[in-house]
Protein backbone atom coordinates (compact mmCIF):
# COMPACT_ATOMS: atom_id res chain seq x y z
CA UNK A 1 0.00 0.00 0.00
CA UNK A 2 1.32 3.43 -1.31
CA UNK A 3 2.19 6.09 1.63
CA UNK A 4 1.36 8.86 -0.86
CA UNK A 5 -1.28 11.13 0.16
CA UNK A 6 -3.79 11.44 -2.19
CA UNK A 7 -4.01 15.00 -2.12
CA UNK A 8 -6.70 15.28 -4.97
CA UNK A 9 -9.65 13.37 -2.43
CA UNK A 10 -8.38 15.72 0.41
CA UNK A 11 -8.44 19.18 -1.66
CA UNK A 12 -12.37 17.72 -2.02
CA UNK A 13 -13.10 17.31 1.72
CA UNK A 14 -11.14 19.95 3.61
CA UNK A 15 -10.41 22.69 0.71
CA UNK A 16 -6.80 23.26 1.65
CA UNK A 17 -5.71 25.00 -1.14
CA UNK A 18 -7.22 28.54 -1.38
CA UNK A 19 -7.06 30.91 -4.34
CA UNK A 20 -3.73 33.02 -4.34
CA UNK A 21 -5.46 36.64 -4.26
CA UNK A 22 -4.70 38.63 -7.09
CA UNK A 23 -2.42 41.25 -5.26
CA UNK A 24 -1.75 43.57 -8.09
CA UNK A 25 -5.26 44.46 -9.07
CA UNK A 26 -5.61 44.79 -4.83
CA UNK A 27 -3.04 47.51 -5.12
CA UNK A 28 -4.03 49.19 -8.11
CA UNK A 29 -7.45 49.21 -6.87
CA UNK A 30 -5.48 51.21 -2.95
CA UNK A 31 -3.88 53.36 -5.68
CA UNK A 32 -6.87 54.56 -7.58
CA UNK A 33 -8.45 55.71 -4.41
CA UNK A 34 -5.91 56.48 -2.27
CA UNK A 35 -2.71 58.14 -4.09
CA UNK A 36 -2.29 61.82 -4.03
CA UNK A 37 -2.44 63.41 -7.18
CA UNK A 38 0.57 65.30 -6.51
CA UNK A 39 2.38 61.76 -6.77
CA UNK A 40 4.94 61.45 -8.84
CA UNK A 41 7.07 58.59 -7.36
CA UNK A 42 7.34 56.30 -4.54
CA UNK A 43 10.06 55.44 -2.33
CA UNK A 44 10.74 51.93 -1.40
CA UNK A 45 12.50 49.53 1.01
CA UNK A 46 13.89 46.20 -0.48
CA UNK A 47 15.04 43.40 1.21
CA UNK A 48 17.79 41.51 -0.87
CA UNK A 49 18.85 37.75 -0.43
CA UNK A 50 22.73 37.35 -1.14
CA UNK A 51 23.11 34.59 -3.32
CA UNK A 52 26.28 35.00 -3.82
CA UNK A 53 29.03 31.90 -4.34
CA UNK A 54 32.14 33.11 -4.53
CA UNK A 55 33.20 28.92 -5.09
CA UNK A 56 31.77 29.47 -8.84
CA UNK A 57 32.61 33.20 -8.89
CA UNK A 58 29.07 34.41 -8.86
CA UNK A 59 27.99 37.61 -7.78
CA UNK A 60 23.76 38.65 -6.97
CA UNK A 61 20.79 38.43 -4.76
CA UNK A 62 17.08 37.65 -4.77
CA UNK A 63 14.39 40.28 -3.45
CA UNK A 64 12.77 38.90 -1.11
CA UNK A 65 10.39 41.76 0.00
CA UNK A 66 9.34 45.46 -0.79
CA UNK A 67 7.93 47.69 1.13
CA UNK A 68 6.36 50.77 -0.18
CA UNK A 69 7.86 53.63 2.72
CA UNK A 70 6.02 57.18 1.20
CA UNK A 71 4.60 59.04 -1.91
CA UNK A 72 6.97 61.96 -3.28
CA UNK A 73 6.11 64.72 -5.26
CA UNK A 74 8.65 64.58 -7.45
CA UNK A 75 11.45 62.68 -9.75
CA UNK A 76 14.84 63.72 -8.20
CA UNK A 77 17.38 61.10 -6.62
CA UNK A 78 17.76 63.12 -2.96
CA UNK A 79 19.41 60.93 -0.77
CA UNK A 80 17.58 63.44 2.32
CA UNK A 81 14.75 62.48 1.36
CA UNK A 82 15.03 58.56 1.09
CA UNK A 83 16.98 59.02 4.26
CA UNK A 84 13.38 60.54 5.56
CA UNK A 85 11.83 57.90 4.35
CA UNK A 86 14.20 54.97 5.93
CA UNK A 87 13.16 56.53 9.25
CA UNK A 88 9.67 56.14 8.91
CA UNK A 89 10.30 51.71 8.94
CA UNK A 90 12.02 50.26 11.90
CA UNK A 91 13.47 47.80 9.72
CA UNK A 92 15.32 50.52 7.50
CA UNK A 93 15.85 52.96 10.19
CA UNK A 94 19.59 51.97 9.96
CA UNK A 95 19.53 54.24 6.77
CA UNK A 96 17.76 56.91 8.30
CA UNK A 97 18.91 60.30 8.76
CA UNK A 98 22.44 61.01 10.29
CA UNK A 99 23.49 57.20 9.80
CA UNK A 100 26.19 55.62 7.97
CA UNK A 101 28.56 52.93 8.03
CA UNK A 102 31.53 53.32 10.69
CA UNK A 103 33.91 50.29 11.35
CA UNK A 104 35.88 49.95 14.28
CA UNK A 105 39.19 47.97 14.08
CA UNK A 106 42.12 46.98 16.52
CA UNK A 107 45.39 49.16 15.80
CA UNK A 108 48.05 46.18 15.03
CA UNK A 109 51.73 47.97 15.44
CA UNK A 110 54.00 45.61 16.44
CA UNK A 111 56.51 44.53 13.82
CA UNK A 112 55.57 41.14 13.51
CA UNK A 113 51.97 41.41 13.18
CA UNK A 114 50.72 44.78 11.27
CA UNK A 115 47.62 46.05 9.80
CA UNK A 116 44.18 46.04 11.56
CA UNK A 117 41.75 43.74 12.76
CA UNK A 118 38.22 44.90 12.34
CA UNK A 119 36.15 44.03 15.49
CA UNK A 120 32.81 46.32 15.02
CA UNK A 121 30.31 47.61 12.20
CA UNK A 122 27.57 50.35 13.37
CA UNK A 123 25.34 52.79 11.78
CA UNK A 124 26.71 55.48 13.46
CA UNK A 125 29.90 56.88 15.37
CA UNK A 126 28.67 57.33 18.46
CA UNK A 127 27.40 53.35 18.38
CA UNK A 128 30.84 52.61 17.34
CA UNK A 129 32.66 54.83 19.71
CA UNK A 130 30.56 53.35 22.60
CA UNK A 131 31.57 50.13 21.84
CA UNK A 132 35.03 51.39 21.53
CA UNK A 133 34.82 52.76 24.86
CA UNK A 134 33.08 49.63 26.24
CA UNK A 135 36.13 47.09 25.16
CA UNK A 136 38.96 49.40 26.78
CA UNK A 137 36.80 49.34 29.79
CA UNK A 138 37.10 46.09 30.12
CA UNK A 139 40.78 46.06 29.13
CA UNK A 140 41.27 48.81 32.31
CA UNK A 141 39.06 46.04 34.84
CA UNK A 142 41.39 43.48 34.01
CA UNK A 143 44.42 45.27 34.11
CA UNK A 144 43.31 46.25 37.76
CA UNK A 145 42.17 42.53 38.44
CA UNK A 146 45.52 41.38 37.08
CA UNK A 147 47.38 43.93 39.78
CA UNK A 148 45.32 42.78 42.15
CA UNK A 149 46.25 38.79 41.65
CA UNK A 150 42.61 38.38 41.12
CA UNK A 151 43.36 36.83 37.69
CA UNK A 152 46.38 35.58 36.43
CA UNK A 153 46.49 37.07 32.93
CA UNK A 154 43.99 38.51 30.04
CA UNK A 155 43.95 39.03 26.54
CA UNK A 156 43.32 42.83 25.99
CA UNK A 157 41.14 43.81 23.09
CA UNK A 158 42.94 46.67 22.70
CA UNK A 159 46.65 46.23 22.95
CA UNK A 160 47.87 49.10 21.04
CA UNK A 161 44.53 51.17 20.70
CA UNK A 162 41.78 51.67 17.77
CA UNK A 163 40.63 53.32 14.96
CA UNK A 164 37.66 54.55 13.88
CA UNK A 165 36.91 54.93 10.23
CA UNK A 166 33.63 55.51 7.74
CA UNK A 167 31.27 58.37 7.25
CA UNK A 168 27.27 59.00 6.40
CA UNK A 169 28.33 58.70 3.19
CA UNK A 170 29.29 55.48 3.21
CA UNK A 171 25.44 54.13 2.60
CA UNK A 172 24.76 56.30 -0.25
CA UNK A 173 25.57 54.66 -3.60
CA UNK A 174 25.86 56.67 -6.69
CA UNK A 175 25.59 53.83 -9.43
CA UNK A 176 24.40 55.76 -12.02
CA UNK A 177 27.01 54.77 -14.86
CA UNK A 178 25.71 52.45 -17.71
CA UNK A 179 24.78 49.03 -16.50
CA UNK A 180 24.87 50.63 -12.88
CA UNK A 181 21.62 50.19 -10.19
CA UNK A 182 21.36 53.54 -9.72
CA UNK A 183 20.86 55.84 -6.25
CA UNK A 184 19.84 53.91 -3.44
CA UNK A 185 21.01 53.88 0.28
CA UNK A 186 22.49 50.60 1.56
CA UNK A 187 24.71 48.79 3.46
CA UNK A 188 26.08 45.98 1.13
CA UNK A 189 25.20 45.93 -2.46
CA UNK A 190 24.30 42.07 -2.52
CA UNK A 191 22.41 41.83 0.75
CA UNK A 192 20.40 43.31 3.76
CA UNK A 193 17.77 46.41 3.04
CA UNK A 194 17.97 48.91 0.07
CA UNK A 195 15.82 51.86 0.23
CA UNK A 196 15.47 53.85 -3.39
CA UNK A 197 12.88 55.59 -5.30
CA UNK A 198 10.49 54.46 -8.01
CA UNK A 199 9.28 57.00 -11.09
CA UNK A 200 5.20 55.49 -11.34
CA UNK A 201 4.11 55.26 -14.77
CA UNK A 202 0.71 56.65 -13.53
CA UNK A 203 -0.64 54.26 -16.47
CA UNK A 204 -0.59 51.25 -14.69
CA UNK A 205 2.43 50.52 -16.33
CA UNK A 206 5.73 47.77 -15.27
CA UNK A 207 6.80 49.77 -12.11
CA UNK A 208 3.17 50.86 -10.83
CA UNK A 209 2.07 46.69 -10.70
CA UNK A 210 5.55 46.34 -8.63
CA UNK A 211 4.14 48.86 -6.51
CA UNK A 212 0.94 47.86 -6.49
CA UNK A 213 1.30 44.21 -5.66
CA UNK A 214 3.55 45.45 -2.67
CA UNK A 215 0.63 47.56 -1.51
CA UNK A 216 -1.81 44.46 -2.27
CA UNK A 217 0.60 42.58 0.64
CA UNK A 218 -0.14 44.68 2.95
CA UNK A 219 3.48 46.07 2.49
CA UNK A 220 3.27 49.81 3.16
CA UNK A 221 3.02 52.78 5.08
CA UNK A 222 -0.56 53.93 4.09
CA UNK A 223 -2.57 52.87 6.81
CA UNK A 224 -3.70 49.20 8.55
CA UNK A 225 -2.05 46.28 7.18
CA UNK A 226 -3.49 42.94 7.82
CA UNK A 227 -1.42 40.90 10.07
CA UNK A 228 0.86 38.34 8.27
CA UNK A 229 -0.19 34.78 9.34
CA UNK A 230 1.64 31.43 9.26
CA UNK A 231 -0.65 29.59 7.73
CA UNK A 232 -1.86 26.38 7.45
CA UNK A 233 0.06 23.55 5.33
CA UNK A 234 -1.19 23.92 1.37
CA UNK A 235 -0.60 20.13 1.22
CA UNK A 236 1.46 17.26 3.07
CA UNK A 237 2.21 14.09 2.30
CA UNK A 238 5.27 11.35 2.71
CA UNK A 239 8.49 10.42 1.07
CA UNK A 240 8.55 6.58 2.45
CA UNK A 241 8.45 6.88 6.34
CA UNK A 242 9.47 10.61 6.00
CA UNK A 243 6.66 13.16 6.58
CA UNK A 244 6.91 16.41 3.96
CA UNK A 245 4.31 19.45 3.95
CA UNK A 246 4.45 22.84 1.71
CA UNK A 247 2.88 25.93 2.54
CA UNK A 248 2.76 29.24 0.08
CA UNK A 249 3.63 32.57 2.17
CA UNK A 250 2.18 35.31 0.51
CA UNK A 251 4.19 38.00 2.68
CA UNK A 252 7.24 36.92 0.64
CA UNK A 253 5.90 35.08 -2.23
CA UNK A 254 7.43 32.08 -1.57
CA UNK A 255 7.41 28.00 -1.25
CA UNK A 256 8.10 26.84 2.34
CA UNK A 257 9.16 23.20 1.79
CA UNK A 258 9.28 21.03 5.73
CA UNK A 259 10.36 17.35 6.64
CA UNK A 260 10.01 15.45 9.56
CA UNK A 261 13.15 14.26 8.81
CA UNK A 262 16.62 14.59 6.93
CA UNK A 263 15.25 13.43 2.97
CA UNK A 264 17.41 12.01 0.59
CA UNK A 265 20.71 13.49 -0.37
CA UNK A 266 18.76 13.63 -4.38
CA UNK A 267 16.02 15.40 -2.77
CA UNK A 268 18.33 17.97 -1.02
CA UNK A 269 20.49 18.44 -4.19
CA UNK A 270 17.29 18.97 -5.89
CA UNK A 271 16.03 21.17 -4.07
CA UNK A 272 19.59 23.21 -3.34
CA UNK A 273 20.73 22.78 -7.23
CA UNK A 274 17.81 22.31 -9.26
CA UNK A 275 15.40 24.44 -7.91
CA UNK A 276 17.32 27.49 -5.75
CA UNK A 277 15.97 26.44 -2.39
CA UNK A 278 17.61 27.69 1.07
CA UNK A 279 17.83 26.29 3.92
CA UNK A 280 16.54 27.98 7.00
CA UNK A 281 18.85 27.41 9.86
CA UNK A 282 15.81 28.69 12.59
CA UNK A 283 12.81 27.94 11.61
CA UNK A 284 14.42 24.67 10.12
CA UNK A 285 12.61 24.40 6.34
CA UNK A 286 13.52 24.99 2.49
CA UNK A 287 12.57 27.92 0.96
CA UNK A 288 12.19 29.83 -2.65
CA UNK A 289 10.64 32.18 -4.42
CA UNK A 290 7.17 30.76 -6.27
CA UNK A 291 7.48 29.66 -9.60
CA UNK A 292 5.79 27.03 -11.89
CA UNK A 293 8.56 24.41 -11.77
CA UNK A 294 9.25 24.76 -7.82
CA UNK A 295 5.76 24.76 -7.36
CA UNK A 296 5.14 21.52 -9.48
CA UNK A 297 8.31 20.13 -8.25
CA UNK A 298 7.10 20.78 -4.27
CA UNK A 299 3.72 19.16 -5.28
CA UNK A 300 5.17 16.00 -6.60
CA UNK A 301 7.31 15.68 -3.21
CA UNK A 302 3.70 15.37 -1.53
CA UNK A 303 2.44 13.12 -3.75
CA UNK A 304 -0.27 15.92 -5.81
CA UNK A 305 0.31 16.12 -9.64
CA UNK A 306 -1.54 18.02 -11.80
CA UNK A 307 -5.24 16.04 -12.98
CA UNK A 308 -4.89 13.93 -10.44
CA UNK A 309 -7.81 11.88 -9.72
CA UNK A 310 -9.13 9.76 -6.32
CA UNK A 311 -8.18 6.56 -6.96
Amino acid sequence: MSNVVNLSDRRKQEDIQAPEPNYVEIGLEFMRKNKPRWAEAVIVAILKQDETDTGIDQFGHEEVKKVILCWSKHKRNLFSEMRKAADLYEETKHLGTGKGLFRVYEKRTQADNPGRLRVGEFCSRDEAIAFANKLLAEDKENERKLAAGEIKSYSPNFPDGYDITGTEGEIEHRDTYSGGRGMYLGTSTHGGWEVRKWVLDNEGGYTDKEVAEAIGRGNHNFGPKPKPTEGQPQAEGSLGDIEVSYRLNPEFNGIEVSFSDRPSDEVIQTLKRGHSFRWHKRKLFWYAKQSPARLAYVKSLCGESEGSETA
